[in-house]
């Protein structure tokens, strides 16, 4: 049940309507309304749109405009505040939530999100394809032939066996639309589609979404491109959370003309201002405040480059790079030169390793070979020992120093937001730069002006669209005023006129000496370019090769390596001797050789929790004080029992982590939900909801890497603006990783939430029970992993009494 908003007309909340016309409507809505914080604004405010069935229809607009609330509402996966909703002939929402009946048309519609990889539900292609089919009771044999023709579609036959968290956006997009089209959705909504794809990839996708119109398939897409929206029946363009309908030519006006969209506010809330949300100084005369104000109201002004204009700015020479365990190169031998006061644009197909370049020239990645100079300081410099070559990053006080000359605007905005206010996380950067608070209140506003966001400055950058995240990220990296910019697909899910900014911005840097260089599929943005760099994907093997040689605990049934390997995970923690954790770790290092993990890839995939188990591991050593003291300072001291309890726990931890993140490499987040419902079957007599305890249980352990991943994010983030992660003294290098708790798991939540939407979109229902794209086979090979886990427990128990 759901309490009136505030400022509808009585008359509105108490309409109802009875479509008496003998059209077929595969969407109707009448006055609906939508509002995020209780009616203080309204994203919708008493719409009405009807689709009808079968109609290909482009929904477009400012960034802020609804549009992608809309399309959550017309998918079914979020209810108005008020209003009626019929979607595919069948009544939602009148006033409340019909939960059954969304259900049922929940079968019927595809969504394909905004965010691919919030989408993925499974770390195998195929698996996650077959989620959705298998959700609706499709026979296995039938999922097959789905999987394959829908793969087929969007061009990832070659990718069956791939995990889709590791590729490219685009990839996974790919992925995404191939897990709805799976499900032979009667509608189909998609949010930005093809905002992280290539050309051919977008005339892919749209060539599908032509072919299913044509086999009668509604279709909704949300786009902000022009050459998208030309390519539907109709065009609807939101603006103050109301749609209009557009024709052709005005559709063309539309995007050539736009104009900003700000939400409907029937009062205007009091809003706390930018400036006093950095404002850490509480003695700040009243006068200071106005002054400051006062000069804030001035035109933001652009920095001057800094860097020789008779030198490069930037220089890449042979840069090679091959992600550990991968059996192709990603890049190899690039090379790169940039002056000063240039834009070079680089663009590519999808998985050519354009963003992955970027992390290299922003200090993220490292290079196996070549060498990187940014404004003249070398970043990564070529050693050879004996007859191999090999690169190495510039020590810790030189990168800080290189820092402050390279800016670097990530792919996905969200990994690099982390601060409370938009304004507090523009304002990191020159922090970092060691300003003066007038300085850095002076940089804050310079930046949010330049993007034109100064109305967000208070609010939490998590609460926006992913096209305000993007200008808030871009604030964040300009605020820094660096010599050289690496903007990786700047405008993506950004509306025209934020566009026409961000060029502009561009351009005006390039007038100040600053350069520019661009990961894009866009042409427009290439046309800005001075230079253009092409970049291809290297040849890769044949995936049914790598399919062949799957590892061997690929190879075992779900539900052996799953209770085998939480046996050992509970089992390390009863580990209390050095043989007990010797034996543990003869362990680790079979599980790693039965996986086929490389120690890189494990230290890399939990190194974010070994920072935080070393913090406890110096809580440990200096807080037990037992045993016979080996050093002392003072009123501090470290004894053998506090050395050796502090190492047991550290290893303890390290041992669990690394088992979980094996177990999750090596199975898939399907097998383990099939693996977990199987095993909890019995439950199911005693009144236990076993799928729904599957799931959490599944979906917990697939966030290990989530979490590991969104910290990774954020350091990344950090770093690139001056963060003190891998650089500065030791007390804010410790401080900074205290600092990233916070917005690594307030990331782990905006997943889980992504990830429900997620399920609710491939018609995952608790307790209806699925079919399954293959089966589960008990053999020896899992009764000889499960005789180990068992070895490992008597052997551990007998050393813990003995």
């Amino acid at each position: 049940m759901i309490a009136e908003p505030s400022h509808i007309p009585a008359s509105q909340l108490c309409r109802k309507t009875t479509v008496t016309s003998s059209i077929a409507y595969a969407v109707q809505l009448e006055h609906i309304g939508f509002s995020y914080d209780r009616g203080k604004t309204w994203t919708l405010h008493d719409l009405s749109l009807h689709i009808e069935q079968g109609s290909y229809v482009a929904i477009v607009g400012a960034n802020g405009s609804g549009k992608s609330t809309l399309g959550r509402i017309i998918a079914g996966l979020s209810t108005p505040d008020y209003g009626t909703v019929t979607l595919c002939n069948q009544q939602v929402f009148q006033q409340q939530a019909f939960p059954k009946a969304y259900r049922q048309v929940r079968r019927h519609i595809g969504v394909v999100f905004q965010q691919p990889d919030d989408q993925l539900v499974a770390t195998v292609v195929e698996d996650d394809v077959a989620f959705g089919p298998e959700n609706l009771h499709v026979p296995s044999d039938q999922i097959r032939q789905r999987v394959d023709a829908s793969l087929q579609q969007v061009g990832l036959s070659n990718r069956v066996h791939h995990n889709p968290l590791a590729m490219s956006g685009g990839q996974q997009q790919r992925v995404a639309i191939a897990g709805m089209l799976a499900m032979h959705a009667k509608m189909l909504i998609l949010d930005e589609p093809c905002a992280m794809l290539d050309t051919q990839g977008r005339k892919e996708v749209l060539d599908v979404l032509h072919q299913l119109h044509d086999q009668g398939t509604t279709i909704v897409h949300i786009t902000h491109g022009l050459e998208e929206a030309l390519q539907a029946d109709r065009i609807i363009a939101m603006h103050h959370g109301m749609p209009q309908e557009l024709g052709k030519q005005e559709a063309i006006d539309f995007f050539t003309h736009p104009q900003p969209s700000q939400p409907y506010q029937p009062s205007q809330p009091q809003q706390t201002s930018y400036l006093q949300s950095i404002d850490h100084s509480a003695t700040q005369s009243h006068a200071q405040s106005n002054q400051s104000n006062e000069q804030f109201n001035s035109q933001p002004a652009i920095w001057h480059s800094q860097a020789p204009a008779d030198q490069p700015v930037l220089s890449a020479q042979h840069i090679s790079f091959r992600f550990s365990g991968s059996a192709t190169a990603t890049l190899d031998a690039m090379n790169l030169e940039v002056m000063s006061g240039t834009i070079t644009a680089i663009r590519g197909d999808n998985g050519s390793g354009k963003s992955t370049f970027a992390r290299i020239l922003s200090g993220i990645y490292t290079p196996q070979t070549g060498s990187i100079s940014i404004c003249g300081l070398p970043l990564v410099s070529e050693r050879t020992t004996g007859t191999k070559q090999h690169s190495i990053k510039a020590k810790r006080k030189l990168r800080e120093q290189i820092r402050t000359h390279i800016g670097y605007v990530m792919q996905h905005p969200e990994h690099q937001l982390f601060a409370e206010t938009v304004a507090e996380d523009v304002a990191f950067g020159p922090t970092n730069q060691g300003l003066t608070p007038e300085h850095i209140q002076q940089r804050v506003h310079e930046a949010l002006a330049l993007v034109g966001i100064e109305h967000l400055a208070g609010l939490s950058p998590f609460a926006l669209s992913g096209g305000q995240q993007r200008l808030v990220a871009i604030a964040g990296v300009l605020a820094c005023h660096p010599d050289v910019v690496i903007w990786d697909e700047p405008t993506s899910s950004l509306d025209a006129d934020a566009t026409a900014r961000v060029h502009s911005i561009m351009q005006e840097l390039k007038a100040h000496g600053i350069a520019s260089i661009i990961i894009t599929h866009d042409e427009a943005e290439c046309s800005l370019a001075d230079h253009v760099v092409t970049m291809r994907k290297l040849d890769a093997p044949d995936v049914q090769e790598q399919h062949h040689h799957r590892s061997l605990l690929q190879q075992l049934d779900p539900r052996a390596t799953l209770v085998a390997t939480l046996t050992m995970m509970f089992t390390t923690f009863a580990v209390n001797s050095p043989l007990a954790l010797a034996i543990t770790g003869l362990l680790c290092l079979a599980m790693m050789a039965a996986t086929r993990t490389s120690p890189r890839w494990l230290i890399r995939s939990i190194h974010p929790f070994l920072a935080l188990f070393a913090i406890m591991w110096v809580c440990n050593l200096w807080f037990t004080q037992d045993g016979t003291v080996l050093w002392s300072w003072g009123a501090l001291s470290i004894t053998d029992m506090g050395l050796w309890l502090a190492t047991l726990y550290f290893c303890r931890l390290v041992a669990v982590i690394a088992f979980g993140a094996m177990l999750i490499h090596a199975t898939s987040t399907v097998a383990l939900i099939d693996a977990m419902h199987s095993l909890m079957t019995p439950l199911s007599k005693l009144g236990f909801h076993t799928d729904e305890l599957a799931l959490v249980a599944s979906l917990a352990l697939r966030f290990v890497p989530t979490l590991g991943k969104e910290a990774q994010d954020i350091m990344n983030a950090q770093a690139t603006r001056g963060g003190s992660i891998d650089a500065g003294a030791s007390s804010k290098r410790l401080r900074a990783m205290a600092a990233i708790v916070v917005p690594v798991f307030a990331g782990a939540l905006r997943h889980a939430d992504q990830l429900a939407l997620a399920l609710d979109a491939r018609c995952y229902e608790g307790g209806t029970g699925r079919t399954h794209l293959r089966q589960m086979v008990f053999t020896w090979k899992d009764a000889v992993y499960m005789l180990i886990a068992l070895a490992d427990i008597a052997a551990i128990v007998w050393l813990a009494f003995n």
